[in-house]
């Protein structure tokens, strides 16, 4: 009795001890699903990463390009009022050329004032000339030819005169600067100065 007795309790020791294929196989194709789920998560994961990654650098570059925009705007924003101011400033410098040599003193000095108040309003506004003097290059640039001089003074393409001061507001152009351009003078033909040369 004793003999059975040990039997059966190593039977039911063994029994507890495994389990059957079908649980085993169940249990597999479990862990091998939750493995499968965990790397699709990841990966999904990942892209979301790299998504808020470039949502970030796009809301970067719109809060630098509307900071720029805005610096543009209050750089230029006065552009047409100072344009307008220029040409008041051009008359009065030609209300100052015409009282060179006359007894108007006082009037001419308060004329000076505006002037003065004038340019240095410019200039906290950022406008400063165009570099324009005679044999200077011409540059198309900042310059507009108003008109073509034939010259022997100065060379082909520099600036004979300038007619009306230019300006530049920061480092956009304001008013181009008007001036007169050499132009070289006329080739004489060579059958022309042969010609001449023989009697």
């Amino acid at each position: 009795m004793e003999e059975e007795k040990e039997t059966t309790q190593d039977s039911c020791g063994e029994g507890n001890g495994s389990s059957p294929p079908g649980e085993e196989e169940a249990l597999r194709r479990e862990i091998e699903a939750l493995k499968q789920a965990l790397e699709e998560k990841a990966q999904e994961a990942e892209a979301n990463y790299d998504r808020f990654l470039r949502a970030r650098a796009d809301l970067e570059n719109m809060r630098r390009l509307l900071r720029e925009e805005m610096e543009r705007v209050r750089r230029f924003c006065n552009q047409r009022l100072l344009a307008e101011v220029l040409d008041i400033t051009d008359n009065l410098e030609r209300a100052l050329e015409a009282f060179e040599g006359s007894d108007h003193s006082s009037v001419r000095q308060g004329v000076e004032i505006i002037y003065r108040q004038m340019r240095s309003l410019l200039e906290r506004e950022g406008v400063r000339p165009i570099p324009a003097e005679p044999g200077q290059p011409f540059d198309p640039q900042i310059h507009e030819a108003v008109e073509g001089i034939i010259s022997g003074d100065y060379p082909e393409g520099t600036i004979v005169a300038v007619r009306q001061p230019g300006y530049l507001l920061h480092e956009r152009v304001l008013r181009p600067a008007r001036v007169c351009v050499a132009l070289a003078p006329p080739k004489e033909e060579e059958g022309e100065g042969e010609e001449g040369a023989n009697p």
